[in-house]
């Protein structure tokens, strides 16, 4: 059996990041651990488990998101709170409790409920239209919200005092309380009346009454979990400072693989050396990341590959269909030197070619994005400039919004130290030439893109592909060639292979 611990987390907190359906995401959900659940479960590799120590009251909705809705999991916090269904369940706002003379008001985002002529409550929606949760008001001022699960009742009751959040209880599906956690000072308390959790064996009394943080109580739960594990189950643990220390405290002795992903974990801090050094195994998503973990000294032996979350699979861009030419420009991860120099350059492209059209893509989700590029392209144009609106910000997060970006584009240029590595498999998926300042896996140059070393290279590099389509169709060529070493296939033998090793090393 593999366990996948993931690292799908609300920030630092032990929470999952759901959220109402008009507000998007500030981060994406399609990471290391996502992809390889979703390889595993078509290609049915191994027996495996997702071990959940998040709060995650919408969980089955994320799985579904994740098309593996099937996955078998096992959630820390479902022992806490006594909770043994899977299924997603109903509930509608209309069937609750509520006083008599509420009156309900319908809004384009959410539904507030009145009672004599005053606020009392606001309800949130997920994007299913699924209750998510209700806040409720005293005297106009907040006093509480009841956090939904998707199975049909309250997950979650948190208190306020003076407008601020001051207890969290965590409710078993019949409403009783099982532990409550102080927000200010982390501590936490068992319910005397229902000091018990849910063992693999049937109800297990907690070891204490108090608890000094919320992670105390994980541990306990977690540990009793694991006991009932073999030892010959191999652990995949997505790199996480919310949960490294826990993993590494009862998995040291077990065989124990690590994720490494994006920037979730910072390769130079001497803290994580600890759990580097149990590992059987690591895996990371960059090969740049090698030669990071072989200088910390603590990998002797032949256990670190860098495997790509995504896999490769052969589509079609639109972006030739077009009148206008559309060109994706990665701009997160760009000094603002860098990117004021940049947009000098597209503009002195676009001033001769009016078919051209930036989409300068940012996975920064906020108004303040598109406030702050508009004053760039002011600066660095001149206001008034008619090319200003050939110019448009494309803020997406999600999977499906940025593959569609992509799809409608006819190039990308990604020109951050660390080109965005879902941004370069898509785009090689779609046959798209990219424009980078590095190789990386996914291009190579003169084939399916280029390496520039200055800005002003970009508009010869520009007319290269634009001015002669038959330069766009070798690129597709190119990329469909080097994306079938990234095939679902290929990707399998690696995994099967790293396993295979995992098992050898004893």
């Amino acid at each position: 059996m593999i366990y996948f611990i993931p690292s799908w987390y609300k920030d630092a907190d032990w929470k999952e990041r759901e959220a109402a359906w008009y507000i998007q995401s500030q981060k994406t959900e399609l990471d290391d651990t996502v992809k390889q659940i979703q390889l595993f479960s078509r290609n049915k590799l191994y027996d495996y488990q997702i071990v959940l120590l998040a709060h995650a009251p919408n969980f089955r909705r994320f799985l579904h998101r994740q098309s593996i809705f099937r996955a078998n999991y096992w959630s820390v916090f479902d022992a806490i709170q006594c909770i043994t269904s899977r299924r997603i369940g109903l509930i509608s706002y209309m069937d609750l409790n509520w006083p008599k003379g509420i009156e309900f008001v319908y809004t384009p985002f959410a539904i507030y409920a009145n009672l004599h002529s005053e606020s009392y409550a606001k309800l949130e929606f997920g994007e299913d239209g699924n209750l998510i949760y209700i806040d409720r008001f005293e005297n106009g001022e907040l006093i509480g919200k009841n956090v939904y699960d998707d199975r049909g009742f309250v997950s979650m009751k948190i208190f306020y005092e003076d407008g601020v959040a001051r207890f969290e209880r965590y409710l078993n599906p019949d409403g009783v309380w099982k532990i409550q956690t102080d927000i200010k000072t982390g501590e936490v308390l068992v319910n005397p009346e229902s000091a018990f959790y849910l063992g693999v064996d049937g109800e297990k009394k907690y070891s204490k009454e108090r608890y000094g943080c919320l992670e105390d109580i994980l541990l306990e739960v977690f540990t009793d979990y694991l006991s009932h594990t073999d030892l010959n189950d191999i652990f995949s643990l997505a790199m996480d400072n919310n949960h490294y220390q826990i993993c590494e405290q009862v998995l040291a002795k077990r065989k124990l693989l690590l994720s490494f992903y994006a920037d979730r974990c910072n390769l130079e801090d001497t803290e994580i050396d600890g759990i580097i050094s149990k590992a059987k195994y690591i895996v990371t998503d960059r090969r740049s990341n090698i030669g990071k973990l072989r200088r910390k000294g603590l990998q002797t032996r032949n256990n670190i590959c860098d495997i790509t979350p995504y896999d490769f699979r052969i589509d079609e861009s639109i972006g030739q269909e077009f009148s206008e030419r559309k060109i994706l420009v990665a701009i997160d991860e760009l000094p603002q030197y860098y990117l004021e120099e940049m947009i000098r350059e597209l503009g002195m492209y676009m001033a001769s070619n009016p078919k051209v059209k930036i989409h300068l893509f940012t996975r920064r989700l906020s108004n303040e994005v598109e406030t702050q590029m508009k004053q760039i392209l002011i600066d660095n144009l001149g206001e008034g400039n008619p090319l200003i609106a050939r110019f448009e910000v494309t803020q997406r997060n999600d999977a499906l919004g940025i593959n569609r970006a992509i799809r409608e584009s006819i190039m990308l240029i990604d020109l951050a130290d660390k080109p965005d590595m879902f941004l370069g498999m898509t785009s090689l998926s779609l046959g798209i030439p990219q424009l980078l300042t590095q190789e990386t896996r996914f291009v190579r140059a003169d084939r399916n893109g280029q390496i520039i070393k200055n800005l002003n290279e970009i508009g010869s590099w520009l007319d290269y592909y634009l001015t002669d389509l038959s330069h766009l169709n070798e690129a597709k060529i190119e990329s469909y060639k080097l994306g079938n070493t990234y095939s679902a296939e290929r990707l399998k033998e690696m995994w099967v292979k790293v396993i295979e090793d995992i098992n050898r090393a004893d």
